[in-house]
């Protein structure tokens, strides 16, 4: 059930240090005092043993910013981090259209493609904590896996 929800406009254009200390300034909007911790899905992948962000595609000047730190020193309050794909797909297999499923797997496609694996409602994390995010993948024509007709006659 959400009791409270708010939207702003990420700037992303900006700086990385705007952009959190909006996501400081929502927090104290929303926060009351029933609140106890945070979430925080971040469009990029986080580092699976450090929890630091590794990389923003669309927000520069994120890389290895240890944003749970951040928010906690300012607010006090426990918080939480993942890629906002995998929080997706997390959320769809427990609340959503995946209920009920012991296998759930996410495509999610906004400004860049993202993805996450559930099984037996846990979030599949893989060796290095980025199992089903997909998104950041280079396929070149004419190289393997994929070639055109004309670089390989015999496809």
């Amino acid at each position: 059930e959400i009791l409270q929800s708010d939207q702003e406009p990420t700037n992303a254009e900006l700086t990385f240090e705007y952009v959190r200390n909006e996501l400081l300034q929502c927090i104290s909007e929303l926060r009351d005092e029933h609140t106890i911790a945070v979430g925080i899905g971040v469009p990029g992948p986080v580092d699976a043993v450090t929890k630091r962000i590794v990389q923003l595609p669309n927000i520069k000047g994120a890389e290895g910013f240890d944003l749970v730190s951040y928010v906690e020193e300012h607010t006090g309050l426990k918080t939480v981090i993942q890629n906002d794909s995998r929080c997706f797909t997390l959320a769809e297999a427990l609340l959503g259209a995946g209920r009920g499923h012991s296998v759930v797997a996410g495509v999610i496609m906004g400004t860049g493609v993202g993805g996450g694996i559930v099984i037996d409602g846990k979030l599949l994390e893989g060796a290095h904590g980025f199992a089903g995010e997909f998104g950041h993948m280079l396929l070149v024509p004419g190289s393997p896996p994929y070639r055109t007709r004309e670089a390989d006659p015999t496809r």
